[in-house]
């Protein structure tokens, strides 16, 4: 065999070596695939036109397309899902109603929210009512009584909330209330007990319960 034969045969034997080993020295060059490779910076993607900069994909449905080496958080990080399931799947599965306000605040205050509905408190010199803000339909259970004395219960026929669902507690009234809210396939089911009482000038109103998600 000739002598530059045998050169020819050593350099395709190194590159092959090279090219099996577990990791390429990728920095300046372009990325092999199958391999590691190895850079000393920040190997950076640009998309100059329309649509994602990379996409991934496995032959396999449920092999990832992505693994990464650490637990560390990746910041800006926007997915449809985590685990197969979307934002509102990891929503607080129970939601507390505390409220408290008078007369001399004007106005609705907003209490908390769940799902896509507000709830807020809203105290006039006379009542206190229980609004609630959103979409879809409500149905409620209601006990009122006042002071001491055996409560009277109500229940109404399902209802579209439209701009607002209210319940009203005149003065020296508790109304204990069982509300099933429906949007969709969102079903949520609120307990409350609101009060409205009297002193000096002015009227203190309150709210106290939960929204679960059903």
């Amino acid at each position: 065999m000739s002598r530059s034969k045998h050169a020819t045969v050593v350099a395709y034997l190194a590159l092959f070596v090279a090219l099996s080993g577990s990791a390429w020295a990728a920095t300046g060059n372009g990325l092999v695939l199958g391999h590691n490779n190895r850079t000393t910076g920040t190997t950076s993607l640009t998309n100059t036109h329309s649509g994602p900069a990379l996409r991934l994909a496995t032959r396999k449905l449920r092999a990832p397309a992505l693994a990464i080496s650490n637990d560390t958080k990746i910041r800006r990080l926007n997915a449809d899902k985590l685990d197969g399931l979307s934002a509102s799947a990891f929503e607080a599965a129970a939601v507390r109603l505390l409220g408290n306000t008078t007369s001399a605040t004007a106005g609705e205050q907003v209490v908390n929210r769940a799902g896509p509905w507000t709830f807020k408190l809203d105290c006039r010199p006379s009542s206190a009512s229980f609004v609630v803000h959103g979409p879809g339909t409500a149905m409620a259970t209601r006990t009122v009584a006042i002071g001491a004395s055996v409560g009277r219960t109500f229940v109404t026929k399902p209802a579209a909330i439209g701009t607002a669902f209210s319940t009203t507690a005149s003065t020296g009234q508790q109304v204990s209330q069982t509300l099933l809210l429906l949007s969709n396939t969102t079903l949520m089911h609120v307990d409350t007990v609101l009060t409205a009482t009297h002193t000096g000038s002015v009227e203190n109103c309150g709210l106290v319960g939960t929204a679960i998600r059903s």
